[in-house]
């Protein structure tokens, strides 16, 4: 993010706890979120559905769809944190001592960028109640 500010030499506007540069960092960043949670339809019963450790700041039409949104993500996240612990081993961070999958899954942010992971999302696939696959992606707003 910084490196888009700085080569464009735009002054920080803050929109939604995340620095945008140009209105079209920002339209990523309000599309990306407001797709958390939303399944996405594909062929032969597949779905995928953008995930991120849901907080306060989550936009939702009332509180009960909030708190649906809120359940929803969180146990994708647990079973997809669960997977990943099953599969690999723990990856942690030397200077920290933190094992960095859950950080990863969980988007935890910190103040020591090593570790930080707040920009992350988590990509599910699955088929009917099924996880089939999982990818971390990081955004850079």
């Amino acid at each position: 993010m910084k490196l888009c500010v700085e080569e464009r030499g735009s002054k920080l506007d803050k929109a939604f706890d995340t620095w945008c540069c140009s209105a079209t960092c920002q339209g990523v960043y309000l599309g990306l979120q407001a797709n958390i949670g939303r399944p996405i339809l594909l062929s032969d019963g597949f779905r995928w559905t953008l995930l991120k450790c849901i907080n306060g700041d989550q936009q939702a039409h009332s509180a009960q769809s909030f708190l649906a949104l809120k359940a929803e993500c969180n146990s994708k996240l647990a079973v997809a944190l669960q997977m990943m612990e099953e599969y690999f081993n723990p990856m942690v961070d030397p200077r920290s001592v933190v094992n960095m999958i859950p950080q990863l899954i969980y988007n935890w942010g910190s103040k020591f960028p090593c570790v930080d992971c707040s920009r992350f999302y988590t990509v599910v696939l699955e088929k009917g109640d099924t996880l089939i696959a999982l990818a971390s992606i990081r955004s850079t707003v």
